[in-house]
């Protein structure tokens, strides 16, 4: 199934209601298809065919979602960017895919050109917010006049987005792995309640960003309110306002938002639930966001190569120490030095598998191969899992 369902069907159900907030910018839900409809056929109509790359390097905004969703509706295969990547980075993200066309927007283009000036970049290129004289194309004028596109036929196994890992590897991640990811949420966490806002601080390039905000939260149709940059202050205001909030955050996120929050006394119960990814959990920990964040806490595991793989809350049974057990569809082992399974308890390496984890490495064969050995992720943590399906990391070696 194509990814982009989940958009079209929310709609249907929620034509009229907000889909992205983001500053004084709103969408609805059925604007955001029609706009993301009229992108695509745009695309299509300047020669882009299925399985062709777009380099995308944008900040929070409403189009940077349009985007994500045309490109899955095309058929097309996004490699986001940071907007602050280094001229190195993206030089060797730009060798490595190959994209056939660029989208960014005219605020983040010093690194770009810088890039596209010294090498070969793709032929079209395109830009919000840039005046005629620019090298690069205005996105408003690539926009079709037609509302309606017709899905590309995505297969599971069709690559939406590969993601750069710190070591520079190309993660492709397919169609199936986010449906398989969005279903997996909603059997621990329910079909989520529609009224509730999503507060994103993480950037739209992260596999945190990109799994939580652009899918799950349009799975669920909630309405996401977007943060062009973390500003603690800023999230602090969203959760005084909104009734019923979600938050997203990583861990480096939570120092500032806890002192912002001891300035100011936030209502009970707001947010309804903080979700942590790629915090390793202490009970002082837990108490420590407890005393600030009165709602359901959250802790994610998971990695570029398989986002979503175990979840803990403190709202229901859980562990001090774990963080939580794995989703459904999630397999996993625990490992020696020989690739022996350990009893429950042992100390090792943890190995995955299941619909969520990646298809691999872009252009990488035989480092794929050593990494899914017989489909199953070496992920380089040191874990064990107790009797009762709790996993404890001791020490990680992926990373967000």
């Amino acid at each position: 199934m194509n990814l982009a369902q989940y958009l079209v069907k929310r709609a249907k159900r929620f034509p009229n209601k907000t889909a992205v907030r983001c500053g004084s910018d709103t969408i609805t839900f059925r604007e955001l298809d029609i706009r993301s409809n009229r992108l695509a056929d745009g695309l299509r109509d300047l020669g882009l065919e299925p399985g062709d790359r777009a380099l995308v390097v944008m900040p929070a905004s409403i189009d940077r979602i349009a985007v994500f969703f045309a490109l899955a509706k095309a058929g097309l295969v996004e490699v986001p960017a940071d907007c602050a990547v280094d001229p190195e980075t993206l030089s060797h993200i730009v060798e490595e895919t190959s994209p056939k066309i660029f989208i960014g927007a005219e605020t983040h283009l010093e690194t770009v050109r810088t890039v596209f000036s010294a090498r070969q970049g793709p032929s079209i290129r395109l830009a919000r917010g840039v005046s005629t004289e620019s090298e690069f194309i205005n996105l408003e004028s690539v926009l079709s006049n037609r509302p309606e596109y017709p899905l590309y036929a995505a297969d599971d196994d069709d690559t939406v987005t590969v993601l750069y890992t710190g070591g520079l590897r190309g993660v492709m991640l397919t169609h199936g792995n986010f449906a398989s990811i969005c279903s997996a949420w909603s059997m621990i966490n329910g079909d989520g309640d529609p009224d509730t806002v999503v507060l994103g601080a993480v950037p739209l390039c992260h596999p945190y960003g990109i799994t939580g905000l652009l899918n799950i939260s349009m799975y669920q149709g909630q309405t996401i309110e977007l943060f062009q940059e973390f500003s603690a202050e800023n999230i602090v205001d969203a959760l005084e306002r909104e009734h019923r909030s979600m938050l997203y955050v990583l861990p480096d996120m939570l120092e500032p938002l806890i002192s912002a929050t001891r300035r100011r006394s936030l209502r009970p119960g707001s947010p309804a639930c903080c979700i942590v990814a790629g915090v390793l959990p202490s009970p002082k920990g837990w108490e420590r966001l407890h005393q600030l964040f009165k709602g359901e806490i959250y802790d994610v595991y998971g990695m570029p190569e398989a986002p979503l793989c175990a979840a803990g809350s403190s709202g229901i049974a859980s562990k001090p120490g774990s963080v939580g057990r794995f989703v459904p569809g999630c397999r996993a082992r625990v490992v020696d030095d020989e690739l022996r399974d350990l009893p429950s308890g042992g100390t090792g390496e943890l190995l995955l598998k299941g619909p969520g984890v990646m298809k691999g490495y872009l252009n990488r064969h035989e480092e794929t191969k050593r990494i899914l050995e017989n489909g199953w992720l070496h992920t380089g943590d040191t874990a064990r899992v107790d009797e009762e399906g709790y996993l404890y990391l001791v020490n990680r070696a992926s990373a967000w």
